[in-house]
């Protein structure tokens, strides 16, 4: 026990802390299958979904960052910073449009209302 820290140095260390707990809470929030009950399926989730957590936001950093959409949230008007959700969802419609990309025309009259079905979808999780 640190009983002769500053309150300083205790509310630096914890302050160093926070990015683990904002990867943890987005890992386990948005990635990790509440429905896993077999011992071995347990023990593999949280590690599988830090991984996981951990691809994505270095996906975003390199490319992800340039097709991020906020949705309109009036109470988040001035919202610029972005949330681990927001790198899911931007990486699942990014996935939807290309692999539909391979199906669907480009310049069809679907398009419009395709591309509003794919921001659902990638909004839903």
């Amino acid at each position: 026990m640190r009983l002769k820290w500053s309150v300083r140095e205790v509310l630096s260390a914890y302050t160093n802390r926070w990015a683990l707990e904002v990867a943890f809470e987005g890992a386990k929030q948005v990635l990790e299958d509440p429905a896993n009950r077999l011992p071995r399926a347990v023990r593999r989730s949280a590690p599988m979904a830090l991984v996981l957590y951990g691809l994505i936001v270095l996906w975003f950093d390199r490319a992800g960052h340039q097709w991020v959409r906020f949705p309109r949230r009036p109470w988040y008007r001035r919202k610029r910073e972005v949330s681990f959700q927001d790198m899911a969802t931007t990486l699942r419609r990014k996935s939807w449009e290309e692999q539909l990309a391979a199906v669907v025309p480009p310049g069809g009259i679907s398009n419009n209302w395709l591309a509003q079905v794919v921001e659902w979808i990638a909004r839903v999780g």
